[in-house]
């Protein structure tokens, strides 16, 4: 029952705007802390001087940590008030329930996919994160992958398939690597 999800990212995940010189583009971002997002590190345009982000319409202040292999971006947001999501730290098993909750193909509605993990990291050593079950489209990736209880347990970065359509499988960062990557920006465990 995916019923409680909703009410609980409506605030948390954001539909991200990005330009530089070479063009335009939408990702999501996922609020971890207050004034603070993480999206993915493909959504951050590679040429500062250029460059111009926003999240909820306001403005991207500053890149505070940025991996491009793990495919992870923080970003402080100015004035951004949206509550952050809860983390699940516990391990994903195959067959585990997630949700995607993003922006796909940039509309400004904040949709939902729902599938399940198939392959968890380190079982056949082929990606960086898990492969997910679950259709996304451009515009989803920063997204948050979350569990049945609406915790956040990582970001889609990437599908799999024809570029443009919605796709079967969805990749996310490693779990792990994606907590530790952002845990320095995290609110107090009491307060999580």
């Amino acid at each position: 029952d995916w019923s409680a999800v909703p009410p609980l990212t409506t605030a948390s995940v954001l539909r991200m705007e990005m330009s530089d010189k070479e063009g335009e583009g939408r990702c999501s971002a996922v609020v971890i802390a207050p004034g603070i997002v993480a999206t993915a590190a493909h959504c951050v345009p590679e040429d500062e001087g250029t460059r111009s982000m926003t999240v909820r319409r306001k403005h991207v202040t500053e890149v505070l940590k940025i991996n491009r292999l793990l495919d992870v971006a923080v970003l402080k947001v100015e004035k951004l008030s949206a509550a952050p999501l809860k983390f699940r730290t516990t391990k994903l098993e195959i067959g585990t329930p997630i949700g995607i909750a993003g922006y796909g193909l940039g509309l400004e509605v904040l949709r939902y996919q729902f599938g399940w993990v198939s392959d968890p990291v380190g079982e056949k050593g082929l990606i960086l994160g898990p492969f997910l079950d679950a259709r996304i489209f451009p515009g989803d990736s920063g997204g948050a992958v979350l569990d049945l209880q609406g915790r956040l347990v990582t970001l889609s970065v990437a599908s799999l398939g024809p570029n443009g359509r919605p796709n079967a499988w969805a990749i996310g960062v490693d779990p792990k690597e994606f907590y530790e990557f952002v845990e320095d920006f995290l609110p107090p465990a009491s307060s999580r």
